[in-house]
């Protein structure tokens, strides 16, 4: 052999025998599991495809339910709104004493050509609250064709004298109704004023009497049946009792207290059969009493 002689080897697969795994079948083996995830990653895809249009159906499906109740509401709507059937027919007034029924029927003024539906509720409860004993009115309703209205009167507490009138007042003030000089005005006591009075669903403007009607509001129940007369003296409040003896609160302050005292000095008095002209409490805690016998002649 002469020079640089090539020998060429005959091709040879390293990787033959059993000295491993050939790489056709490695690679068929990825393969395989590539296939397997994406025939997974498929069917993942079409079960939210699925899912997808079933939330899709049913987003329809509850539309079509809500149209379909709101045609049948404006549908139930129309009805009532224009059917004859429904219009009004009666009105019914509960609650009224002091005002009488044909008063609140005016001050209401229902229409009668209307259905149900189209009765002003506001403007009519509005209307009745502006009669002098109606305190709060609720309209209602009533299936097929009554309108209900329901009155809540105010409470009188009070009968004010002032400017040479006479009238019931409630606890804010409200004039109820006028009276005259006989009227007999029962259990309630009489304060006196300087303020002119309104008329009858007016509110009295008078700071000294507002001051008298919130001091009636806070005596003792015990006390009212006994009290005739309130009255502020030089901002001292003062009130006669039915038996004539008079009552010295001092300051319009502590009513519920000293007239709690009042209510024990009384029954002490009563027991022991002393008569007295005139009480002082205006000191809680230091009550005095003049009886009759100590009445200086006048």
């Amino acid at each position: 052999m002469s020079g640089a002689d090539v020998i060429e080897l005959p091709d040879v697969d390293l990787f033959d025998g059993e000295a491993g795994e050939s790489p056709d079948e490695e690679t068929t083996e990825v393969r395989a599991r590539q296939r397997a995830e994406t025939a997974i990653h498929k069917r993942i895809l079409a079960r939210r495809e699925d899912i997808a249009r079933e939330m899709t159906q049913s987003r329809r499906q509850h539309l079509v339910t809500v149209l379909g109740g709101l045609l049948v509401g404006a549908g139930l709507i129309a009805v009532i709104f224009w059917t004859p059937m429904l219009r009004v027919r009666h009105v019914e007034v509960v609650g009224a004493e002091h005002e009488t029924g044909e008063s609140v029927l005016a001050a209401a003024g229902v229409p009668r050509d209307v259905t149900l539906a189209e009765i002003p509720v506001s403007r009519i409860a509005a209307s009745v609250e502006t009669l002098p004993w109606v305190g709060r009115a609720e309209v209602t309703r009533r299936l097929p064709w009554t309108v209900r209205i329901a009155v809540v009167e105010r409470r009188p507490v009070a009968v004010v004298e002032s400017a040479g009138a006479l009238a019931l007042v409630d606890e804010e003030g409200v004039v109820l109704e006028n009276l005259t000089p006989e009227a007999d005005v029962g259990s309630f006591i009489r304060i006196r004023g300087t303020r002119v009075l309104p008329e009858p669903g007016g509110r009295w403007n008078d700071k000294g009497g507002l001051a008298l009607i919130a001091a009636v509001r806070r005596l003792p129940a015990e006390i009212v049946p006994l009290v005739v007369g309130l009255s502020l003296e030089e901002s001292r409040l003062v009130a006669v009792l039915r038996d004539g003896v008079e009552v010295a609160f001092g300051p319009p302050e502590e009513v519920e207290r000293k007239g709690a005292v009042l209510v024990a000095l009384l029954e002490d008095l009563a027991r022991r059969g002393v008569k007295v002209s005139r009480i002082d409490v205006s000191s809680a805690t230091s009550p005095a009493v003049l009886p009759v016998s100590e009445v200086p002649p006048s």
